[in-house]
């Protein structure tokens, strides 16, 4: 029986996401504040915490660059109009 990691991975395969999804873990990670967190944290960490957090990275890059525009879930969350 297939597990639900195997198929999640063979749907993003079929769907070409797992490319995708590299790619943006890869800038996320390449982020000048989340390369100093991870630099300044090099000793707390996991050895496979980059890789368990990355969608993790991922979303606090997100979420702060939409912040800087004005956009972010939160305040879309607190203000709805």
């Amino acid at each position: 029986m297939e597990t639900i990691r195997e198929h999640i991975e063979k749907l993003m395969n079929q769907r070409e996401l797992t490319s995708a999804y590299q790619q943006m873990i890869a800038q996320a990670l390449q982020d000048e504040e989340v390369h100093r967190f991870l630099i300044a944290n090099e000793e707390e960490l996991a050895p496979d915490a980059i890789e368990r957090g990355a969608a993790k990275i991922y979303e606090f890059v997100s979420e702060r660059n939409k912040r800087k525009k004005g956009n972010s879930l939160l305040r879309r969350i607190i203000n709805p109009h």
